[in-house]
């Protein structure tokens, strides 16, 4: 597969790139029977993210493109995917058609009986929320994308990324605990609101180990509005920068010299704020299992700041 190019700053001219996905609050979704899925209150969202420091699971013992990939969908479904992407569908539409296209894709790819991939949903609006817990059962997770609805209105206020990187740090140790066989656990964030910088205690330690932990891999998608604005392509581009740390953790990697450190996995991050077929396209690229991913090409004429280094 060839390599992904980085694309250019949000509010350039070719295309005017741009992806994204909010984390704050909102409400919660719980499915065990996607055909009875329903939104549940969750008051304790603070108390339900607590983490255990001391939880630092060991770094796998096999080759990571031997182990099974578990596939999380992170959602943003702020108000902001009801706005128009093409000329007939909303951002939200093209999104959905984006994940029910991967996830055909990936289930219809040859895999050993026991390293059949596995989904789980969650969604960000308010707060965030598991919208389906894992399966691969390729119609509930089909039925359980067909019913994302956008929900929320961050009106441009900052996101609080520990939250979602608390709660699914606690998710996915605790799995990781369970999991005989190890996992790759491969986190799409598809992020869309275009004004809303997404903020956290980056060196905080629980974080700096959950980011740089081989056996999770975060790839972004930053799905932001096209405007000719300079104070929103400005905006847009703060967001952008901020998801771009959350991504590039190399100056994170060998603080402790440890040897896992070193088999960090590669993530990838795109932006766009039109074009389609493009989004569908770079879509593809996170199909790749992350084991077999080449570090992803920054082009010096597309790139926009030295930063931009994933």
């Amino acid at each position: 597969m060839p390599n992904p190019e980085q694309r250019k700053s949000p509010g350039t001219d070719d295309a005017n790139d741009g992806q994204g996905l909010p984390a704050d609050k909102a409400p919660m979704y719980e499915s065990e029977d996607i055909n009875a899925a329903v939104v549940v209150e969750d008051n304790n969202i603070n108390a339900s993210v607590v983490v255990v420091e001391s939880l630092q699971p060991p770094p796998p013992a096999r080759s990571p493109v031997c182990l099974q990939e578990k596939i999380i969908f992170l959602v943003d479904t702020d108000i902001e995917v009801k706005e128009l992407y093409t000329k007939k569908k909303t951002r939200l539409e093209v999104i959905k058609d984006c994940l029910s296209i991967f996830v055909e894709m990936k289930l219809n790819m040859p895999h050993h009986p026991s390293k059949r991939p596995e989904f789980s949903i969650y969604v960000l609006g308010e707060n965030v929320g598991c919208f389906l817990k894992f399966t691969s059962n390729a119609r509930d997770i089909l039925s359980a994308i067909s019913k994302i609805e956008a929900i929320g209105d961050s009106n441009g206020g900052p996101v609080d990324f520990s939250a979602i990187c608390d709660l699914l740090q606690m998710k996915i140790y605790h799995m990781m605990e369970q999991d005989v066989l190890d996992s790759i656990y491969h986190i799409i964030f598809v992020f869309s609101r275009s004004t809303s910088v997404p903020t956290w205690p980056r060196h905080r330690r629980t974080h700096k180990n959950f980011l740089t932990h081989p056996n999770i891999v975060w790839d972004i998608y930053f799905v932001h509005t096209k405007s000719l604005d300079k104070n929103v392509q400005r905006k847009a581009k703060e967001v952008f920068l901020s998801l771009c740390d959350i991504c590039d953790v190399s100056d994170m990697l060998n603080i402790d010299g440890t040897e896992h450190d070193k088999n960090k996995l590669p993530s990838y991050i795109f932006a766009r704020s039109a074009g389609g077929h493009k989004l569908y396209l770079e879509f593809a690229f996170l199909m790749q299992h992350p084991a077999l991913r080449d570090v992803q090409i920054m082009s010096e004429s597309e790139a926009f700041e030295d930063k931009v280094w994933i």
